[in-house]
């Protein structure tokens, strides 16, 4: 009895020690993954900012015009806000970049709203706010270079060798960024 005993525990050692093992050898491998996603995403974070901050111009315009309180404008509202303490903090690129793809995706949205209303699509302060946006340029080299980052971590943090490490350390998940 004491011999099985003895040799479950050995048993158990081993397993932990095994898992152990796994968890402090994946950590450098989705570390160093995570943090060229990091660097990728510093090289975007001011002409992403200077495009949010034109994007900031819309919501105004629309009030002016006087659909401001319609929920797209509110969601956009809302949006800017959360881009805007997410790119102070600066330590949370897949929160940022999050963020970003729910900005575009809510600037689409109203664009086609605007579109199908020849009111909107008329007036200078909306039009003008969209003319800001779409000339604040993020480079395509970048935003290829952060997504392939992005995939290449992803790719890392998901294998089976590597995934008990991401889990323990806290490694989330880190959407590509798609603009409109």
């Amino acid at each position: 009895m004491l011999r099985r005993l003895l040799l479950l525990v050995a048993l158990l050692a081993l397993v932990a020690a095994g898992i152990g093992a796994v968890v402090v050898t994946g950590r450098p491998p989705v570390r160093d993954a995570r943090r060229e996603v990091d660097a990728r995403w510093a090289t975007l974070r001011a002409p992403l900012g200077a495009r949010y901050t034109a994007l900031g111009q819309l919501p105004t315009a629309l009030t002016a015009a006087g659909v401001g309180d319609r929920a797209a404008v509110t969601e956009l509202r809302g949006s800017l806000d959360q881009w805007r303490a997410l790119a102070a903090r600066g330590d949370d690129p897949g929160g940022e970049a999050g963020t970003a793809n729910a900005l575009e995706g809510q600037a689409a949205r109203i664009r086609a709203d605007v579109a199908a209303s020849p009111r909107l699509s008329a007036d200078a302060g909306v039009t003008q706010a969209f003319a800001a946006f779409d000339s604040a340029v993020v480079p395509g080299a970048d935003v290829r270079a952060f997504d392939a980052a992005v995939r290449r971590y992803q790719q890392v943090r998901t294998s089976l060798l590597k995934r008990p490490a991401a889990l323990a350390f806290d490694y989330g998940p880190v959407p590509v960024l798609v603009l409109g």
